[in-house]
């Protein structure tokens, strides 16, 4: 069985362990056409989360990303 690997960059951000929170990160680069492949979200604290995603392409959805405190 072949296999291909490619290297792409992961986004990330800690967020509040709130509701809607994480439904806010990914609304935005909903709102940016992006088409995520990857999405982790793991508790860190008590009260925050890490999330991970997956790829980010273009200038639309690098703002978007960023506006919602992705880097």
């Amino acid at each position: 069985m072949a296999y291909s690997i490619k290297r792409t960059e992961v986004w990330a951000a800690d967020i509040l362990n709130r509701s809607g929170m994480l439904a806010r990160v990914l609304e935005a680069l909903r709102n940016a056409q992006a088409e995520l492949s990857f999405i982790v979200s793991r508790r860190v604290t008590e009260h925050t989360s890490r999330v991970f995603v997956a790829p980010i392409q273009g200038k639309q959805q690098q703002q978007a990303a960023h506006d919602v405190g992705l880097v």
